[in-house]
């Protein structure tokens, strides 16, 4: 087992807690995994709203540089930022393209569909590099939240569990001892967190049986009795609170309450390298870092979502009642010490090994870091321009 250096991770966490900060996202895409998007994505309207980058090129604006991101579902920081014309403000203009189920945005970026990586945890760019793909984080974006958690840990009300480290001990209610954990499948933050908290907390490991199951219906595997506890990201945290408040589930801990940090929930996002170094003096990829951290600045604002919100109803024909929102990253940079962090998670669960052929330093740069003078206050009042 890979044995964490504790002294290191009270360096890190020192480092990550003197730059946390606050703010909160509409979820679109999955954090992690594999970051694939569904070719039976909704469409947006064939015309332009008013705001997006194609319609202030229609007004007479000067030609911009297009990039060729994912069609989503919902309010992502690419569809914000082109909303409100902050990507027609840098030079840039983006095209959506629909990329199929059975392909990964680094994989389809690899075949030259798609220019931007959509997202997932930077452990995901370190799995698209060792299979050979350039995968680059440039800029962060999702995190973690106090209220609403990167992922929650939840088992029945009358569960003999009443914390994580319950987990260290055999199930009595099992013939092999083993507690069935439900998870969506293998990822840093998926089976690492939960092993990680039981490694640095000296617990044994051996107990817990990993279930993987889908997570629109983990839950209800859960209250069937079919798992012992259940690993669920903030998308299924408004079906939890509800069974919370039915009595049927109750919530043992969460990423939050493991790092104290909105780290444990970053995400990234970025290019493949040839295209970075392409346009590296041309500075597309720096104005398309500065137009990403006005969104994640405006999505943070309570307003700004709840209108968000509205624009993808009308957009994308989103039920409100099923959408979950997550903080941004207001950092204008990738925080060093939360990818050491999730480095040494996944060498604890066996994601990688220390020896592999890709470190931290290699999936990111900060070379792009946004360089925004626009005042907060500014950027969370603006409003899609009148075309």
């Amino acid at each position: 087992m890979y044995t964490i250096d504790k002294n290191r991770f009270k360096q890190i966490a020192r480092r990550l807690m003197a730059s946390a900060v606050t703010g909160a996202l509409l979820l679109a895409f999955p954090a992690c995994g594999s970051s694939s998007v569904s070719s039976t994505s909704t469409t947006a309207p064939a015309a332009a709203p008013a705001g997006t980058a194609a319609a202030a090129e229609a007004a007479g604006a000067k030609e911009l540089f297009t990039i060729r991101v994912p069609q989503g579902t919902g309010v992502t920081e690419y569809y914000v930022a082109d909303k409100l014309g902050f990507f027609a403000e840098e030079g840039i203009k983006i095209e959506t393209v629909q990329v199929g189920t059975e392909i990964t945005v680094q994989q389809a970026a690899e075949q030259g569909i798609i220019d931007y990586l959509t997202g997932g945890h930077v452990t995901g760019f370190a799995r698209g590099q060792l299979a050979g793909i350039q995968a680059i984080a440039t800029h962060p974006g999702m995190v973690d939240n106090d209220k609403l958690f990167h992922i929650a840990y939840y088992v029945k009300s009358d569960s003999s569990i009443q914390k994580l480290d319950d987990l260290g001990q055999p199930n009595p209610n099992s013939g092999d001892g083993k507690w069935k954990f439900g998870v969506v499948g293998s990822d840093t933050c998926i089976t690492g967190y939960p092993l990680y908290y039981l490694n640095t907390h000296n617990l044994d490991t051996q107990y817990v049986q990993f279930v993987t199951l889908d997570e629109a219906v983990q839950l209800q595997s859960l209250t069937s009795g079919q798992l012992d506890i259940s690993a669920v990201h903030s998308q299924r945290q408004p079906e939890a609170d509800l069974l919370i408040e039915n009595g049927e589930v109750r919530r043992v801990s969460s990423s939050w309450e493991m790092f104290g940090d909105e780290y444990a929930g970053l995400s990234v996002r970025g290019f493949l390298r040839p295209f970075i170094d392409e346009h590296r003096e041309d500075g597309i990829v720096q104005s398309f870092s500065n137009a990403h951290y006005k969104a994640r600045v405006w999505l943070n604002d309570e307003e700004n979502r709840q209108l968000a919100l509205q624009w993808s109803v009308d957009d994308f024909g989103l039920d409100p009642t099923k959408v979950a929102f997550q903080r941004f990253t207001e950092d204008p940079d990738i925080n060093e010490g939360a990818i050491d962090r999730w480095f040494e998670i996944a060498y604890i669960a066996g994601e990688f090994n220390p020896e592999d052929p890709v470190n931290p330093e290699d999936t990111y740069t900060n070379e792009f870091a946004a360089k925004v003078a626009e005042p907060r206050d500014s950027i969370i009042a603006r409003r899609p321009p009148a075309v």
